[in-house]
């Protein structure tokens, strides 16, 4: 039996602090919380979840989905679930790095891929170097473009290439190398890059994966959202908004380490514009 939402009491800690008790009863639309080093937001995500899963708010068979940007903060995270949960409701808690996230999505749907995009099965997962990149692009002659952007165009632009915005000059030299990671003699090797843009493609061309997975998780949380990327925001962007799903976001705006990656500068102010409002 579910406990009453008024009723229910933090589980293996003494109590919140005030403004931890509003965002976490804050059901009905999402909530950003910004907060330093230490202020407990993991504990905080694990207390929101509990209190999600023990009052019926998130009742069975659906599901609460945490996406981190490290696996050690997914693991966290998992764990804390399920020290404040049985086994039962932990099991309906799913905590997951944005590459994992993507990679189960890829697998599971593979074959709803629109051709020619659509990778084989035994696909592996490569992690370009930077010599790698100057390589095709000195085979190419585009040597002047410099590996660095062209790493951030396969991470950002959208497939099948055609959107506004992407010149004919880049939309030739995106499908080249696309191209030769698939056509490789030794089989396709796909970067966690390619993976996210591919399921991106994946949930725009078909609606009913989308709204599958729409029904099965009416919770997100986004965990250590200071160092989330464009094309991830992208993809959480195109999996559920627009639908009646509540986020949830913690991270630290000061303590943004992954520039260096393609972190967003103002994640935390579009995702305000994007899903309510923001809580600090």
């Amino acid at each position: 039996m579910p406990a009453d939402p008024e009723d229910w009491l933090p589980q293996g800690v003494a109590d919140l602090e005030p403004g931890a008790w509003q965002a976490l009863r804050e059901t009905g639309r999402s909530v950003c919380l910004t907060a330093g080093a230490g202020a407990g937001k993991t504990e905080f995500l694990a207390q929101k979840a509990a209190y999600l899963l023990q009052a019926g708010i998130c009742p069975p068979p659906k599901r609460i989905l945490a996406i981190s940007f490290k696996r050690d903060a997914a693991q966290t995270l998992m764990s804390r679930v399920g020290k404040r949960c049985p086994p039962d409701q932990a099991r309906r808690f799913n905590s997951v790095t944005f590459d994992a996230f993507t990679k189960g999505m890829l697998d599971r749907f593979r074959a709803a891929v629109p051709q020619p995009f659509r990778p084989p099965a035994d696909y592996e997962i490569g992690f370009p170097r930077r010599n790698d990149l100057e390589n095709f692009l000195t085979r190419h002659d585009r040597g002047a473009i410099g590996p660095q952007k062209l790493e951030m165009a396969i991470a950002r632009a959208p497939l099948p290439f055609d959107a506004e915005g992407i010149s004919p000059a880049w939309r030739e030299l995106l499908n080249a190398y696309w191209q030769e990671q698939y056509g490789r003699p030794a089989g396709a090797l796909l970067s966690f890059a390619m993976i996210n843009r591919l399921v991106n493609y994946l949930l725009r061309e078909n609606p009913a994966v989308r709204r599958a997975l729409q029904l099965t998780y009416p919770f997100v949380f986004l965990d250590e959202f200071q160092d989330t990327t464009h094309a991830q925001y992208d993809l959480v962007k195109t999996a559920f908004h627009g639908s009646d799903a509540v986020f949830t976001a913690v991270g630290d705006d000061k303590q943004r380490i992954m520039g260096w990656a393609g972190a967003m500068d103002n994640a935390f102010q579009e995702f305000a514009a994007d899903f309510n409002r923001l809580l600090k």
